[in-house]
């Protein structure tokens, strides 16, 4: 049997899992259960029954907090940087699409998730309003990345990609379509230090404005 929960005793532990033979369950295996659950809302219904169930299943709800549309992110937004919340969601998110609300998307907007150090994929396809401002301090300090999409942020300079080359030591994937300020230098520095790197796309401005217009 697992140990009891922080706020509760052993006796009262024991008494629980004697009347609800469920609670007798290790960690591992609620997790694996809450995993196959069909919905965010099942979800959310499992971190209601109690605490021990709430850390279990968070970590499954936040691994790629929904970004579909405005509210949702002002929502996601709101908990991150929440003082009082219970969970440090901002270390449970591990993957993060923008592109959905692309023309919506600011640097104030992608501030808001600065606190996010363990984000292992960024996908910022033609969110043309994001520039150095914002990217730069989201992905310091940073030690998971492995994939990010910049496609179409024509306003990115060597900055980020510098920041990139200087904490991203596992990058995998990285796509800079479109991003035409970007130097020779900054492409060095991630040669030269991401050693995991397998896929790298950067056509040109013009075969990429080409592509958007068919």
């Amino acid at each position: 049997m697992s140990a009891a929960p922080e706020d509760m005793t052993n006796a009262e532990y024991e008494e629980r899992c004697r009347l609800t033979p469920v609670y007798r369950l290790p960690a591992e295996l609620l997790i694996s259960i809450f995993s196959r659950m069909s919905s965010t809302r099942d979800l959310q219904s499992c971190m209601l029954v109690s605490k021990e169930w709430a850390r279990n299943s968070v970590g499954l709800l936040w691994h790629r907090p929904q970004t579909n549309n405005w509210h949702a992110v002002q929502s996601v937004a709101r908990s991150i940087v929440k003082a009082d919340k219970f969970f440090a969601y901002q270390d449970l998110v591990k993957r993060l699409n923008l592109s959905t609300l692309a023309s919506q998307v600011s640097d104030g907007t992608l501030l808001t998730f600065e606190s996010c150090k363990r984000i292992e994929r960024l996908t910022l396809t033609n969110c043309t309003k994001l520039h150095d401002t914002s990217l730069k301090p989201l992905i310091n300090g940073n030690r998971s990345l492995i994939a990010l999409d910049v496609t179409g942020l024509s306003e990115l300079t060597d900055d980020t990609l510098m920041v990139v080359a200087d904490n991203c030591m596992r990058l995998q994937g990285l796509n800079i379509t479109g991003c035409r300020s970007l130097t020779d230098a900054s492409l060095m520095a991630i040669a030269k230090n991401c050693h995991h790197l397998k896929r790298v796309c950067f056509l040109p401005i013009h075969a990429y404005l080409q592509t958007r217009l068919g």
